[in-house]
């Protein structure tokens, strides 16, 4: 086998009543390979879905394995994804390596072809990840660390006059919006809106 495909997850979106949905060419080697997100749309609301046999479960259609295919959501067959919701499946490897290669023996070339095949997937997974994440741009360098949960809760994540993260609190925002010569409103909690 090989890795010719960069896909690192499939998004469809329901139509109410399709219930198998394809993850093809992602190619897995366990059902414990893979990850199943559905998205309400409107509010942008995502569930991470279990395999199992319920409404809420989702159940793999593969017999074999390494192998690429479809799922079945929901698993009992019940009211298929609407419209207003996506499904997203992703391939989610166990970041280990577990091939043992003897220095006597036989030489089995699809042994060490397959843990190269999981170490790109791996790759590919993580790349994912690194795609969905706030980077500075390539000529800066680091901007130092985000403040702590404990500093982050209930304020406002900014930036200070250096480019450096800093928390904001709802109280002083009315100083930074005066410094920008706006006027703000702060309403429901936190959320804000510059006048």
């Amino acid at each position: 086998m090989t890795v010719t495909s960069q896909v690192k997850k499939v998004t469809t979106t329901g139509n109410g009543s399709t219930r198998t949905f394809s993850f093809s060419p992602i190619v897995i080697f366990a059902s414990t390979d893979l990850q199943v997100i559905t998205k309400v749309t409107a509010t942008g609301i995502e569930t991470v879905r279990t395999e199992g046999t319920g409404a809420t479960n989702w159940s793999l259609d593969i017999s074999t394995f390494p192998a690429t295919g479809s799922i079945k959501y929901p698993a009992d067959g019940s009211t298929p994804l609407p419209s207003t919701e996506t499904i997203t499946i992703k391939r989610v490897l166990t970041l280990e390596q577990q091939t043992d290669l003897d220095n006597q023996g036989g030489y089995f070339p699809d042994v060490q072809e397959t843990a190269f095949d999981k170490l790109t997937m791996i790759d590919l997974q993580q790349q994912d990840d690194l795609d969905r994440s706030l980077k500075v741009s390539i000529t800066e360098g680091s901007i130092g660390d985000i403040p702590s949960s404990v500093d982050r809760a209930n304020n406002i994540f900014a930036f200070d006059s250096s480019g450096n993260p800093k928390v904001v609190t709802s109280s002083s925002l009315t100083t930074v919006a005066a410094s920008i010569n706006r006027t703000v409103d702060v309403f429901s909690g936190n959320a804000v809106r510059y006048k």
